[in-house]
């Protein structure tokens, strides 16, 4: 990404995880982060650099997920919502990390974890 060679598309609802993320990082194991973050800089870093992507077939897309997978998180399902919307024209998968679970069992989305990914 930072050579410009591939793109990052991301849910505005994975920008509020991070955050969150972020947030309790720093209130509960700051000993994790090496420097001072703020959360807010680092959403704002993310929509300098990323695709934050939220239009409606990504919202009409999540709303099919929420209905049929009742019991997974909204952030997972956002970025299920959002590789359907991008998979209009190219198949794109959702990225996961490693211990990540809940992209088993959907039929919707091909799910890569980041330790597979494969720069050319």
């Amino acid at each position: 990404m930072e050579r410009g060679e591939v793109e990052v598309f991301i849910h505005p609802n994975n920008l509020a995880e991070a955050y969150r993320v972020i947030y309790e990082m720093m209130r509960e194991k700051p000993e994790l982060l090496t420097r001072d973050v703020e959360p807010e800089m680092v959403i704002r870093s993310a929509h300098a650099t990323l695709k934050v992507i939220q239009d409606e077939r990504t919202t009409v897309n999540l709303g099919i997920l929420k209905l049929k997978y009742r019991d997974k998180p909204w952030g997972d399902l956002s970025s299920a919502a959002l590789a359907m919307r991008l998979s209009d024209r190219t198949r794109t998968p959702v990225v996961m990390l490693d211990q990540e679970e809940h992209f088993e069992d959907l039929k919707e989305v091909e799910a890569i974890k980041i330790s597979n990914l494969k720069l050319k």
